[in-house]
C-alpha cells in the first residue's frame, strides 16, 4: 500500500499553539490519523488536545480494532486521570477527530467542531459535524450561512472531549477510492480558506505534502489569526 501525506501545525498570532496531529501512520492494515484543537481560554487546553492525540496513537500503534467511539471513550478516561493530578486541569477539554482508512473504506469519529474533508477529483465532501452553536442555527434555519458569518457567538462549542461525561459522538463510513485525499483541519484554516478554496489548491497539487505547503503559504498571506493546523493522506 501506498500512502502520501502531510502536515503541519502552527501556533496562531497569540503565540503559544493548542492544536496537537496525529501524521498519518500505517498500522494493522489501515491508515490513522486525528487532530485535536485544545479550547481556548480554558487552562490546559493543550495538554487535552496533546492526551487525546496521543490516546489515539496508542490505539494504532497497536493496531487496534477498536470501534473509534471506544477510542474516543478511552481518551476521556485519559483526560480524567490526568485531571486528578492538577486541580488546574479539571476545566480543560479539546476537539478530537479521528480517521482510520483502508483501500476502499474510512471510519470517522468525531466531536467539537475541528472537521475532516474528503477530495474526490473536482469535489469536496465534509465529513464531519460542526457541534456548535451557529451551526445548530443554520441546520434550524434561523440563520443563513452568510448571516452565520457575522454571528457573534460562532465559536461558541456544544460539544468537546473533556473531563466532564461528554456524548453526541459523531460517527461515521464512506467508500474510498485510490487517489482520493482525506484531509484534517482545525477551524483556523477553514475560517480562512473557503472548502472551494481548498479544493483548488488541492487541484493544483501533484502530492499532499503540496497541498499543505500551499494552505499553509495562503493563511500567512491573508494574516494569521488562530492556530492553524492539517494533516492529509491519501492511499494509492
Amino acid at each position: 500500500m501506498e500512502i502520501d501525506i502531510g502536515h503541519f501545525s502552527c501556533p496562531g498570532r497569540n503565540g503559544g499553539n493548542q492544536d496537537v496531529v496525529l501524521p498519518p501512520l500505517f498500522e494493522g492494515g489501515y491508515v490513522w490519523a486525528a487532530i485535536a484543537d485544545g479550547v481556548g481560554g480554558h487552562v490546559g487546553g493543550e495538554v487535552a488536545a496533546r492526551t487525546a492525540i496521543e490516546t489515539v496513537k496508542q490505539e494504532a500503534t497497536q493496531g487496534s480494532k477498536a470501534k473509534l467511539k471506544s477510542i474516543i471513550n478511552s481518551a476521556h478516561k485519559a483526560l480524567v486521570s490526568k485531571a486528578e493530578t492538577a486541580a488546574s486541569l479539571t476545566e480543560m477539554s479539546t476537539t478530537l477527530s479521528i480517521v482510520r482508512a483502508s483501500r476502499k473504506q474510512a471510519e470517522v469519529a468525531h466531536i467539537g467542531d475541528s472537521r475532516i474533508y474528503h477530495l474526490r477529483d473536482n469535489g469536496l465532501m465534509t465529513r464531519t459535524k460542526d457541534q456548535t452553536e451557529v451551526n445548530e442555527l443554520i441546520e434550524n434555519r434561523v440563520l443563513t450561512k452568510k448571516e452565520a458569518r457575522r454571528y457573534p457567538r460562532r465559536h461558541v462549542l456544544l460539544n468537546s472531549l473533556s473531563v466532564r461525561e461528554h456524548s453526541n459522538v459523531f460517527e461515521t463510513s464512506f467508500s474510498v477510492c485510490p487517489g482520493d485525499r482525506i484531509i484534517l483541519l482545525t477551524d483556523g484554516v477553514y475560517e480562512v480558506l473557503l472548502r472551494s478554496e481548498i479544493r483548488d489548491l488541492s487541484l493544483k497539487s501533484a502530492t499532499c505534502n503540496e497541498l499543505c505547503a500551499h494552505i499553509k503559504s495562503e493563511i500567512e498571506d491573508r494574516g494569521i489569526v488562530d492556530d492553524y493546523s492539517v494533516c492529509a493522506f491519501s492511499i494509492n
